[in-house]
């Protein structure tokens, strides 16, 4: 799945979601430019929460997803992913009926 990020002009990080303006940077970058990345990345830590915050229901898995484009990204765990979660974990990123991103495990 293709996300829609930003580009920064000046120090060329991507950022997700998409941003007008560079949250490294600040203004005197100047205007991003909106691009879409591909959703696949790996795993940098997880967490799972057994006490979730109103409208989840526990155990809420969450995990910290460095995409192929070196840009980190906070997710919850697809409701189809039934594979075992670990730090590595090659994973493809996609959002739910919310608007929210989801990781599943690609194995």
């Amino acid at each position: 799945m293709l996300l829609k990020a930003s580009k920064c002009p000046d120090c060329e990080r991507i950022s997700i979601p998409s941003r007008t303006i560079c949250p490294y940077c600040g203004k005197k970058a100047g205007v991003s430019t909106n691009i879409e990345v591909e959703g696949l990345g790996h795993i940098i830590t997880f967490t799972e929460l057994h006490m979730p915050p109103e409208g989840f229901e526990p155990p809420l898995k969450m995990a910290l997803v460095k995409l192929t484009t070196d840009t980190m990204i906070l997710c919850l765990e697809d409701e189809a992913n039934h594979e075992e979660i670990y730090i590595g974990a090659p994973v493809e990123i996609s959002s739910d009926s919310s608007d929210r991103f989801t990781f599943c495990i690609k194995d």
